[in-house]
């Protein structure tokens, strides 16, 4: 069995190196032994239940892990690093590094945080179904899916100082959320996107950098493969009034260059289908075949400004019916 750390207490819990030097020191081969120990002095208790390594039960709970790392039995497991559950309200773990596992991080509550932490060499690094998530200042690595994924019921998550880089899949995706923020965050080296919105809708990705990602910066679709111009299968959702734009209040652009053609195809690509976004100060040079594409004809009611700091855009110049059209 593996086992996992249920907190079950309703008040905030501090779990630094000391009080967890048996759990931390485990070596790699260890894990079940590590996650089936018992620590009295903080009131947590370890049950030998399959899938959670440690997982968060109860409200108001401050998990601080020194900075230490949580190694998993292999990302190809059916296993969770840390698991805060859905009927709780308000966790933050903080200063924590997991890898190894199916999933690093698992966040169903309503207001859950994870702060200064690292999920790398996961299947997935973290993966939020709770509303109003946080992340603040975190970095995902290497996982073999994707960096983040923020779920359809993660409604008003926020990822504030994201770093994702180098993932197999998508650095950040969100996929049929909506009201979600993304706030100068990193999206490099990633297989397939930087950051992909599959049919999220009213999302807001602010100030950010997405260089260097196999197919696209940013991409708006539904097509694993990217821009194809084809529309999305019958009722798949499409990625609506999404706003893409430099920082707002220093007025400095978003990147989504690249060192070479050969490692990033699109800087921005909305696809067929996918209406009402507004990319705004974002530039894009030395990108393999558009640093901006939209598929839409005219690209209906998209708006794009601020796109001459684009190297090559498609539309290339300005279509009838539409003034914001790759034109300003």
């Amino acid at each position: 069995m593996i086992g996992k750390r249920s907190i079950s207490t309703s008040i905030f819990v501090w779990a630094f190196a000391s009080l967890l030097s048996v759990f931390w020191a485990a070596p790699k081969g260890a894990y079940a032994a590590a996650c089936s120990t018992t620590i009295t002095a903080c009131g947590c208790t370890i049950t030998p239940i399959s899938g959670s390594c440690i997982e968060i039960a109860a409200s108001n709970v401050v998990l601080a892990g020194g900075a230490h790392t949580v190694t998993g039995p292999g990302s190809a497991t059916a296993t969770i690093g840390f698991h805060i559950d859905a009927g709780t309200k308000s966790v933050l773990l903080s200063s924590i590094n997991v890898t190894g596992f199916g999933v690093g991080f698992k966040l169903d509550g309503k207001l859950s945080t994870l702060s200064s932490t690292s999920a790398s060499t996961n299947g997935r690094g973290i993966v939020i179904n709770g509303p109003v998530a946080l992340l603040a200042t975190v970095i995902t690595t290497s996982n073999l899916q994707t960096g983040v994924l923020v779920n359809s019921a993660a409604n008003g998550a926020t990822l504030d100082r994201v770093t994702a880089t180098n993932n197999t899949g998508a650095g950040i995706k969100l996929l049929g959320v909506t009201g979600a923020n993304v706030i100068d965050s990193i999206a490099t080296g990633n297989s397939t996107f930087g950051i992909w919105l599959n049919g999220a809708s009213n999302n807001t990705i602010e100030f950010f950098t997405a260089t260097d990602n196999a197919i696209a910066g940013a991409y708006l679709g539904c097509h694993a493969a990217g821009p194809t111009g084809a529309p999305c299968s019958p009722g798949t959702l499409p990625a609506n009034a999404n706003t893409l734009t430099g920082d707002i209040v220093g007025g400095t652009f978003s990147d989504v260059s690249a060192t070479s053609p050969a490692k990033q195809r699109f800087g921005v690509a909305i696809d067929a289908g996918n209406l009402r976004n507004r990319v705004l100060n974002v530039k894009g040079t030395g990108n393999g075949t558009f640093g901006a594409i939209d598929v839409n004809t005219n690209c209906a009611s998209n708006m794009w400004v601020g796109t001459t700091s684009f190297g090559t855009k498609s539309p290339s110049a300005s279509p009838s019916g539409n003034f914001f059209c790759m034109t300003i």
